[in-house]
């Protein structure tokens, strides 16, 4: 923060290299282009409702059939250097710089999983989440954002909201850790509008009743804290 208030006022560069400066500088631009109404590309980040994280911090580096290095969630990766062993188990580090051109430092393993996704879909990016349909179904797509499933046709039309057996399904478990991480209503209502759409009836109900569980102990917590107070 000292560094960045600092940054306003300096009239020179800092006296030493910075990591990703290039970096700093282009995002510095982005929110910019933002704040006067423009909408700058960026990454697309997946899908939370949807997306499964590695199970391991270790497995969050994996590679292709081709060599490529590539960061679960994050995309391809340069190696920057090579693995350093950990003192202790099994694991390695190496720092790598994504194509967003962040560097980092990762855990991985010495034999890398195999990331075997089709190469022509790597760089797809994920389905938008519920809640940001929400706030952009009136707003015109980006003319880079995909706006129909890959297996529909231009002359196609996206299913109609019967065809339930055409839509992607969904998970409850995923969907209530979700709302539990991201406890704006706007997410909640997200989420229940979600399973409504694409859950089966069980699903609906289950998740329902979890909700309701769940938004009592929110409140429970609310009357709590206000009686400390």
């Amino acid at each position: 923060m000292a560094g960045a208030i600092l940054g306003v006022i300096a009239e020179t560069e800092p006296p030493v290299e910075v990591l990703d400066a290039d970096l700093i500088r282009s995002e510095a631009d982005r929110l910019s282009s933002i704040a006067q109404g423009q909408r700058p590309p960026n990454h697309r980040y997946p899908d939370l409702l949807h997306w499964a994280a590695p199970k391991t911090r270790a497995d969050a580096l994996m590679q292709t059939s081709d060599g490529k290095l590539y960061v679960s969630g994050l995309g391809f990766a340069e190696a920057k250097g090579e693995p350093i062993v950990a003192p202790k188990g099994d694991f390695m580090w190496q720092w790598l710089k994504l194509e967003s051109g962040q560097t980092l430092l990762i855990k991985r393993r010495a034999a890398l999983l195999h990331y075997d996704a089709d190469p022509a879909s790597l760089a797809a990016a994920p389905a938008p989440s519920p809640a940001s349909d929400l706030g952009k179904q009136n707003q015109k797509a980006q003319p880079d954002t995909p706006s129909r499933p890959a297996d529909v046709s231009p002359k196609q039309s996206a299913p109609p909201p019967t065809a339930r057996a055409q839509r992607r399904p969904i998970d409850v478990d995923v969907t209530l850790n979700y709302i539990r991480e991201n406890r704006s209503d706007a997410n909640i209502g997200s989420a229940l509008r979600a399973v409504v759409a694409r859950g089966t009836p069980d699903q609906i109900a289950a998740f329902t009743a979890a909700l309701f569980v769940f938004l009592r102990e929110m409140e429970d917590a609310k009357v709590s804290e206000q009686s400390l107070q």
